[in-house]
C-alpha cells in the first residue's frame, strides 16, 4: 500500500469521523437518482474497499 508523502490537514479528523458514523442504514431510503464517485488515486482508500 503506499500513502502520500504528507497527508492534508485534517485528515485524521476525516478518519474519526469514518470511524463513529455509519451510514449503511439510511441508504436504502435514498429515492432519488444517485451518481456513485470512486477515486482511482486515493492515497487512504483503495478501491476495492470504495466499492465495498
Amino acid at each position: 500500500m503506499q500513502l502520500a508523502p504528507a497527508l492534508p490537514s485534517g485528515t485524521g479528523d476525516q478518519l474519526d469521523l469514518v470511524r463513529r458514523v455509519d451510514v449503511r442504514a439510511d441508504l436504502a431510503g435514498i429515492s432519488v437518482p444517485t451518481l456513485v464517485v470512486i477515486t482511482t488515486a486515493d492515497p487512504l482508500i483503495s478501491p476495492a474497499l470504495q466499492r465495498h
